[in-house]
Parts: structure tokens; C-alpha cells; sequence
């Protein structure tokens, strides 16, 4: 049973006995009650500084002065306490990743090292767990975790040691690749440029006549500096392209030894049967389809090295390394866009927990 002060019976009788008086005191209960306030702030203060003494620390006197001289509330130490506790936690916590850290071979001030620091060396637990499951890498390669917005693991892949052969080799490739992209982003052929000024030209036109069908083909004859005059002549540069007469040959070849690249005979026959069908007077649908045609089979003739070799220079290239390379990558697809050139070879998996070979 806990102890009682006497005064604060006493002022508990006092109270009692004021109510029984003929005429009582006002004001007699809202003075004990202040009093009795004051002697359980007392005793708080007194329990308070007896704590921050049994600390036996120059920290503890310290606050348990202030708090008897009233500089302080015994709230305030105990909150002064908590943060000193808690910075020292933290502290201990810190030097303990760090040391951890840089035992793990991470060096302080990398990326790698900070983000140790920051998951609280879960990163290093989850990767080391994961390596141990994973085959050698290949030599001068190591593997490299893909991480989503949370932190976690969703994917390993293995990359190139910088400074390695193979890191060289794959720079290498990626320029020429970045090259070969700039470049082929300007030369386009002179014939998909007609085409898509043509289609440009029919797709802006606002006049009243047009620049296709019955009436556009009226207006590209007798109405001089119209856009329909503009369409009849880009067509003509179109249908007299002596560059046609290298994709008849393109495709008399690929009848015969098989396709150039990836473009086959089929897509030269249906090049050739568009270039057929792109007179002026021709309804605007029909029209406008057939050229989105030959620009569509031109845009695959560019963009595959067997056939542009063919195209521009008259080069056969079947058979050769490049060929094989070319029909090779279209064989293995696309694939997924990632931000990363090296390949995937395992994917960790979250509802297992482990991580598992991409076949």
C-alpha cells in the first residue's frame, strides 16, 4: 500500500469540515487544491533528481541540479536524458556498420558504401546470401543487383569488371552501335524521304480540291503552284527512281538464294506492287496507303545491313558472318528494354526468396 502524506489528509479534513460550517470559506477548497498541486510537483521533482543522481553520471548531477534550482522541469530532463540515450544508440549502431562495412571490402565514400550504411547492412546479408547460390561468373565479369524503389532485389545480372577485357570489348561495341545508329539516322534513302514528303504534303493539304482522287489530279495538271502540283511531282521522282530498278534486282536475287538479311521476297513483291499503284488519281485512302507501304519495306531494307549492302552498292552478302549475326539477333527477338546493355542470366524471385536462373 503505497505511503500517504499527512497534509494531504489534512487538507482533505479541513475541506470536510468547511462544508459543515454555518457559513463556509469560498475560497478554502481552491487553496488546498493548489497546495496539494504544489506538494505533487515537489514530490515529482524530488523522485526526478533522485533518478538523475542514481545515473551516477556527470550528465545526471548535472541535470538533477537543474531541475532542484528550477532551471529545468523534471520533464525536460527526462527528455535531455532520452535524446543522449538515443544519440549514443545511434552512435554505437553507426561504428558498428562502418566496421562491418569496410570488413565486406565496401570503401567509405562509394556508392556501394553509403547505400550498406543506409539499409543498416541488410544489403550486404541479402547480396551475400544470393552470391552463394550463383555460379562463378565468367571471367572479367561480376554480378550486379538490380534493385526497385524499396530496396529490394529483383534482379541479377552479370556485367563487365571495369577495366577488364571484356568491359573494353563491350565499350567497343556500344560505340560502334551508337555510331552505326547516328549514322543511319541520316541516310535515309531518297526514296523514303520522297515518300514521306508526299504523305506530309496529302495530309496538310486544306484545299478544295485536294491533292488526290479525280479533282486532286484536275489541279496538279491545270493549277500550277498548287499543293497538288507538288504532289504530282514528288510522285514522279518516286515512279522514276532508278533505285527501283536495284530492288527488282534485290528481289529477282532473293527469289533464287534466299533472303537478304531479313528482308525477304515477299517484302520486295510488295514493295514493288506499291510502287505500281501510286498514281496521283487514285482515291486518298488507297494512296496513302500504298506509300506508307513502300516507306514501311524501305524503313526494313535500311535498317538491315545485308540488304542496304545489296541496295546501295549491289554487295551480296548472304552467308557471310554479318549475315548469320543479323538473322541470329532477329531470331532472338527484342527482349525487354532494360536501362542496361549486359545480359540478365538470373532473376531473383520474391515469393520464393531465391534466386533462379532465366531460361
Amino acid at each position: 500500500m503505497a505511503e500517504r502524506d499527512f497534509r494531504d489528509v489534512a487538507g482533505l479534513l479541513a475541506s470536510g469540515f468547511n462544508q459543515m460550517r454555518l457559513r463556509p470559506d469560498t475560497g478554502l477548497d481552491a487553496r488546498l487544491q493548489t497546495i496539494g498541486q504544489q506538494r505533487t510537483a515537489s514530490r515529482a521533482k524530488n523522485k526526478t533528481v533522485e533518478y538523475l543522481r542514481g545515473l551516477d553520471s556527470p550528465m545526471g548531477n548535472q541535470l538533477a541540479g537543474m531541475v532542484e534550482t528550477g532551471g529545468i522541469t523534471g520533464q525536460q530532463a527526462y527528455a535531455q536524458i532520452l535524446e543522449l540515450q538515443k544519440e549514443q544508440r545511434a552512435s554505437t549502431k553507426d561504428t558498428a556498420l562502418i566496421r562491418n562495412a569496410i570488413a565486406a571490402g565496401f570503401t567509405p565514400g562509394t556508392q556501394e558504401f553509403q547505400r550498406f550504411i543506409t539499409s543498416g547492412g541488410d544489403i550486404y546479408s541479402q547480396e551475400s546470401a544470393i552470391r552463394a547460390g550463383l555460379p562463378k561468373a565468367d571471367d572479367g565479369m561480376t554480378y550486379e543487383f538490380d534493385r526497385n524503389e524499396a530496396g529490394n532485389i529483383t534482379n541479377v545480372r552479370m556485367v563487365p569488371i571495369e577495366g577488364s577485357e571484356a568491359y573494353r570489348e563491350q565499350q567497343d561495341a556500344q560505340r560502334a552501335m551508337s555510331e552505326k545508329g547516328a549514322l543511319e539516322t541520316q541516310k535515309r534513302t531518297g526514296i523514303s524521304r520522297s515518300v514521306n514528303q508526299i504523305l506530309t504534303a496529302i495530309e496538310d493539304d486544306t484545299s478544295l480540291l485536294g491533292t488526290t482522287g479525280v479533282y486532286g489530279k484536275f489541279a496538279a495538271d491545270y493549277l500550277p503552284s498548287t499543293p497538288a502540283r507538288n504532289v504530282k511531282n514528288l510522285l514522279k521522282s518516286v515512279q522514276s527512281n532508278v533505285a527501283f530498278n536495284r530492288l527488282q534486282e534485290m528481289r529477282d536475287a532473293s527469289k533464287t538464294g534466299g533472303a537478304l538479311g531479313n528482308v525477304s521476297n515477299v517484302e520486295l513483291s510488295l514493295l514493288m506492287a506499291a510502287h505500281g499503284a501510286i498514281q496521283q488519281d487514285l482515291s486518298k485512302e488507297l494512296l496513302v496507303e500504298n506509300l506508307k507501304e513502300i516507306d514501311k519495306i524501305m524503313g526494313m531494307v535500311e535498317a538491315d545491313p545485308i540488304a542496304m549492302a545489296y541496295y546501295s552498292e549491289g554487295k551480296d552478302l548472304r552467308g557471310t558472318k554479318l549475315d548469320r549475326q543479323v538473322k541470329a539477333k532477329k531470331g532472338q527477338g527484342s527482349g525487354g528494354g532494360g536501362a542496361s546493355s549486359s545480359t540478365a542470366t538470373h532473376r531473383f524471385n520474391p515469393e520464393t526468396g531465391k534466386v533462379e536462373a532465366i531460361r
